[in-house]
């Protein structure tokens, strides 16, 4: 598959001719345009940067233009493949925010055992690679490990073309950008998906069922339709973390902070993402550590914190902090 994708903003026809380039696809890689990334999965996330509504001082002049650090538009080519992978919902084996074993109720989540998986699943994820050989993963810098299950962000500013594939897009005002992408007026960007997963839709379900302890009574065919079968393989995850287990994002106290929060899933990704010790800032000016959330929808929120600590973050729906959808941050 070949493709661009252009995000100018009105170039001259030589300029877009300029700027326009041609990626192909080799082995697992994919180079996919705009229209087909919206169906993988991926969540546009932009435009952000000065003039955006969301803006925390970024050095810039009377017409809200980044001066210091910006580059010109440019093409960004990423190498990213779609790999089978064992994914641990809970690699940390215990409920980390409350410092203990794992109860019986968390269990119909997270316990392995006669006719159940347990927390950890065969998935096929997104993965960067460094070149068109997709020999070398290309490492995941330890501050954004928190961002598990999700694939590699693509950033872009107004004016780039890129040749992309799976993950987070964060577009950023046209002048706005580094020349790694992120956004001028900010320090830190954190990035969270909350979603229901449900594993019981998984095209690799037999596989799974194959490897774990037969259930004494039932066949796989019989247990697929068992609702406590059924119930056990959804996984209320943050980044495809539950029960506060994994990397936790980190920032600094009265830093620029930029989130992106967003949802996929279901009509059960009824999502109520929610803050402990800090609060976000919206598009309208108004504080909140609160805000409701459909499936497919994000919010960008800004945030300058300034009580240090490990605090809580979760969604605030009942069931599904029982069910794990549960987090932590740090703020130094």
């Amino acid at each position: 598959m070949i493709g661009t994708t252009d995000l100018h903003n009105g170039d001259s026809p030589e300029e877009e001719r300029e700027n326009t380039t041609k990626t192909g696809f080799r082995g697992r890689g994919l180079a996919i345009v705009g229209t087909v990334i919206l169906a993988l999965g991926w969540v546009l996330i932009g435009p952000g940067g000065v003039g955006a509504g969301h803006n925390h001082g970024a050095e810039a002049n009377a017409a809200g233009t980044c001066l210091v650090g910006a580059v010109k538009p440019m093409t960004r080519t990423y190498y990213i493949a779609a790999d089978l992978v064992q994914w641990n919902y809970a690699p940390d084996g215990t409920n980390v925010a409350q410092g203990r074993a794992f109860n019986a109720e968390e269990n119909v989540f997270v316990g392995s055992g006669a006719g159940r998986i347990g927390s950890t699943y065969t998935k096929a994820l997104y993965r960067e690679y460094t070149d068109a050989t997709f020999t070398t993963l290309k490492p995941r810098p330890v501050e954004d490990a928190y961002l598990g299950i999700l694939g590699p962000t693509i950033r872009a500013q107004v004016g780039d073309t890129y040749a992309g594939l799976i993950g987070p897009m964060i577009i950023t005002k046209a002048g706005c950008a580094a020349a790694d992408g992120h956004p001028l007026d900010v320090d830190r960007e954190i990035i969270n998906l909350y979603q229901v997963w449900n594993e019981n839709k998984s095209l690799y379900l037999d596989q799974n069922m194959a490897a774990m302890t037969p259930d004494a009574t039932l066949a796989n065919a019989d247990l697929k339709a068992d609702p406590g079968f059924e119930e056990s393989n959804l996984m209320h995850a943050i980044n495809g973390y539950v029960y506060t287990n994994g990397p936790k994002p980190a920032m600094k106290a009265k830093t620029k902070v930029r989130w992106y929060v967003f949802s996929m899933g279901t009509e059960v990704d009824l999502h109520t993402p929610h803050v402990h010790g800090n609060v976000w800032t919206n598009s309208m000016g108004m504080n909140m550590d609160m805000f409701g959330e459909l499936p497919g929808e994000m919010q960008t929120l800004n945030m300058v914190p300034d009580a240090p600590g490990l605090w809580l973050m979760h969604c605030h729906v009942n069931d599904h902090i029982a069910a794990g959808m549960i987090s932590q941050y740090q703020v130094n």
